[in-house]
């Protein structure tokens, strides 16, 4: 299996995750930001708000990136 698939069903798109890959703890916090992600959608947030968070994603990740991903083989 590949570490993750996905499927389109029409209205549904299946992810599926290889277990030995992805711990319990990851995937969670990864459907709480899909969680989050469809409520802003939702609430029609203002572009200019999501923009801000894309820097402010972009930013952490300029600094603590490396050292974030420094035991990750590659």
């Amino acid at each position: 299996m590949n570490a993750l698939t996905i499927q389109n069903t029409g209205n549904e798109m299946l992810i599926r995750f290889d277990r030995s890959i992805f711990d319990e703890t990851y995937l969670m916090a990864l459907i709480k930001r899909l969680e989050i992600e469809a409520t802003a959608q939702a609430a029609q947030v203002s572009p200019t708000i999501d923009q801000m968070a894309n820097e402010i994603d972009n930013s952490w990740w300029a600094k603590n990136g490396d050292d974030f991903l420094k035991d990750v083989k590659r």
